[in-house]
């Protein structure tokens, strides 16, 4: 999954800041950091092309970032703006499209590298898309209004344990995923997985009530610990507990695979 690279079309309007650093011939840094402003929910939107996504949640002020890349095509981005109590975050490559070349193997696409940190005492509705590569996303204990994950192709690692995010969606058309939503939660949950080809791996707090829906999977589906009737599964908590996690998985994925966290 690691080596498709697809051509695409990226589209937004922008207000660029920060400065570019050449670390050696062929590499660019950029540093960017934003301020905290007055907004108590930001609506955030990274788009990422090709190559390593990381996003924390360790900032001080809004979000702080470096990002690594070697085409000018994947320069990354920046807007910001607040109305009212609202703010409006975009992290974004520039518009464009990306072709491998075959005949390169060392295709530095392979290298660009986002590190971008978001902070955690700001709620925060999430929007991340990733073409192809890697991403890993640990936000465990983030205030989080809504959580939207879209990938093309690659791998994800997606940590959300400990958000109680009351929404949270996710979709890719291949690659493989792990998605924790262990931990405490305040309120319920409602999450959609839609996916193709790969694998998804779930983790899920073991003392709530939990009702999956799982349809069109193409291979096996683990599930130890809940109970299955036709395309239902469930826990002995559902009904007992006050908070309920709700999850429908859809979609020609390979393998499903939920593990129940303590």
């Amino acid at each position: 999954m690691r080596s498709i690279y697809l051509f695409v079309g990226l589209s937004i309007v922008f207000l660029s800041f920060g400065f570019v650093r050449t670390d050696d011939s062929t590499q660019k840094t950029v540093v960017k950091n934003i301020p905290l402003g007055k907004a108590e929910i930001v609506e955030t939107e990274i788009e990422f092309v090709v190559g390593r996504l990381n996003i924390s949640s360790s900032a001080t002020q809004l979000t702080e970032g470096t990002y690594k890349f070697y085409k000018e095509i994947l320069k990354p981005e920046f807007s910001y703006t607040e109305e009212g109590k609202t703010g409006h975050l975009s992290i974004t490559s520039k518009k464009g499209h990306i072709q491998m070349d075959d005949d390169n193997d060392n295709n530095n696409d392979n290298e660009c590298l986002w590190d971008i940190a978001l902070n955690k005492k700001v709620k925060h509705d999430l929007t991340v898309k990733l073409t192809a590569g890697n991403g890993n996303i640990d936000l465990s204990g983030c205030q989080l209004k809504r959580f939207e994950f879209k990938m093309v192709a690659g791998e994800a690692k997606i940590n959300l344990s400990n958000t109680s995010v009351p929404e949270v969606n996710f979709k890719a058309m291949a690659g493989n995923a792990t998605i924790d939503l262990s931990g405490k939660w305040n309120n319920d949950l409602h999450a959609r997985i839609k996916g193709g080809v790969g694998e998804i791996t779930l983790k899920l707090p073991a003392d709530i009530g939990i009702r999956m829906n799982i349809s069109g999977v193409l291979g096996s589906v683990n599930t130890k610990g809940l109970y299955k009737m036709g395309q239902e599964y469930t826990n002995e908590l559902l009904g007992k507990t006050k908070q309920t996690i709700y999850i429908d998985v859809t979609g020609g994925i390979g393998n499903v695979n939920v593990k129940l966290v303590e």
